[in-house]
């Protein structure tokens, strides 16, 4: 199974940005006009954008998770070595 490329935080943030700002735009034509399309296409953006963030998330979780864990790491090490 092949793994996903690394994103980088601005990568991401950017990602995220731009699915809101098409989200916005979608939703405003879908507003002014009532077309169905223009909604449809404006959950397709919330929906990438929503993504986006649950992934973003996960990351910074797992970036919490990695560094208590070595820390929690080094200090067993601390304490077997007294």
């Amino acid at each position: 199974m092949a793994t996903k490329p690394s994103v980088s935080t601005a990568e991401r943030d950017a990602h995220i940005q731009s699915c809101s700002d098409h989200f916005l735009a979608a939703y405003r034509r879908f507003e002014d006009f009532g077309l169905p399309s223009d909604r449809d296409e404006a959950y397709q953006w919330l929906h990438l954008r929503d993504q986006a963030v649950r992934e973003r998330l996960i990351d910074v979780g797992n970036d919490f998770f990695q560094t208590a864990g070595a820390a929690d790491a080094q200090a067993l090490r601390t304490t077997q070595h007294a």
